[in-house]
């Protein structure tokens, strides 16, 4: 076996194999402990990836001293940056949606996945009759987006089962252009689709603008989004409950 120790000893902590030899980590590898909040722990290493391996998570060679630290470091497990859904139900060339996306790709890896035409007041709906129709499109900078001919809720069900393939750690929707409050939540495609995320056991937010104008200044919501993303990722949020935010209309 292998042991990291990654102790309170800065650059200077030491790798130990089983063997008299006694090797320091390097900087890179003391910057991946510690980003991973390693301190004062140990990670014990079984395996490690062979001169012939490419999958470095599955490799059952034997450990020995002249493995090359990289391909040890490479065993450590990289906390990933959450991923996050973001959809909405003005469609995907809304300015709305190009905030939240943009706000989004600070805080995690992001997939939009929206409606290719406006889908306000949609509800909960779904496509029944007709084939969905999903196109990658280069719309955001260095953000991954598809447009579907569906609603919002089928935008929602196909980035989980087809593009994503797999639950993502936050769904938020939006920014809708107008309050979505009272009997509107029924009939609000921004929600649905944070609630379809919710159904399917993913955190979601929905987050909306009092002001009904397409050319509004969007700039105010920012701030807010990623205050409340941060609480969400941090704290969390019961199972079945999702967050319905309005964002004053302030100057």
């Amino acid at each position: 076996s292998v042991y990291i120790s990654t102790g309170d000893t800065g650059a200077g902590s030491w790798l130990h194999a089983p063997t008299k030899d006694v090797t320091p980590l390097s900087n890179d590898h003391f910057a991946i402990a510690t980003k991973l909040r390693l301190n004062k722990t140990q990670m014990r290493l079984d395996t490690h990836p062979c001169q012939r391996c490419t999958d470095t998570r599955s490799c059952d060679a034997p450990v020995t001293p002249q493995m090359p630290l990289l391909h040890l470091a490479a065993m450590i497990p990289i906390k990933q940056k959450p991923t996050i859904l973001v959809t909405n139900d003005d469609g995907i060339t809304s300015p709305g949606i190009r905030l939240l996306a943009e706000a989004m790709h600070e805080i995690g890896d992001v997939f939009v996945v929206a409606p290719d035409s406006p889908q306000s007041g949609m509800g909960h709906a779904i496509t029944l009759d007709e084939p969905l129709r999903v196109e990658h499109v280069d719309i955001f900078k260095h953000i991954k987006a598809w447009q579907c001919t569906g609603t919002p809720v089928d935008c929602v069900k196909i980035a989980v089962d087809k593009i994503i393939k797999g639950k993502p750690d936050l769904c938020v929707s939006g920014v809708n252009h107008g309050s979505n409050s009272s009997i509107n939540v029924i009939y609000s495609g921004t929600m649905s689709a944070a609630m379809e995320a919710s159904i399917e056991g993913i955190p979601a937010i929905g987050f909306s603008f009092l002001n009904y104008s397409y050319d509004a200044d969007l700039s105010v919501c920012k701030k807010v989004v990623k205050q409340v993303t941060h609480q969400v990722m941090k704290h969390g949020l019961p199972q079945n409950v999702l967050l319905n935010v309005n964002v004053p209309n302030v100057d």
